[in-house]
């Protein structure tokens, strides 16, 4: 997520897509509770509240990044 991006902008580009999750931008209670340390950490989050992708600094290829919203519709 750029932080840049509003949330409505995200919001149009999940529809477009049919993505059928939330996007939100977190509380610092978020972060301690998955133990995301530093701020740059991106993690997927599913709908029992299971970590199943993080990575941290670095650049994450689209095709990276649409199996991760794969395994987020499962």
């Amino acid at each position: 997520m750029d932080p840049l991006e509003s949330l409505e902008e995200l919001q149009v580009y999940m529809d477009s897509h049919d993505y059928g999750w939330h996007v939100v931008k977190a509380e610092s209670a978020f972060f301690k509770s998955y133990n995301i340390l530093v701020r740059a950490t991106k993690v997927a989050v599913n709908s029992n509240g299971e970590i199943i992708w993080r990575k941290g600094y670095g650049i994450t290829s689209s095709q990276e990044w649409q199996e991760v919203f794969r395994r987020l519709t499962l």
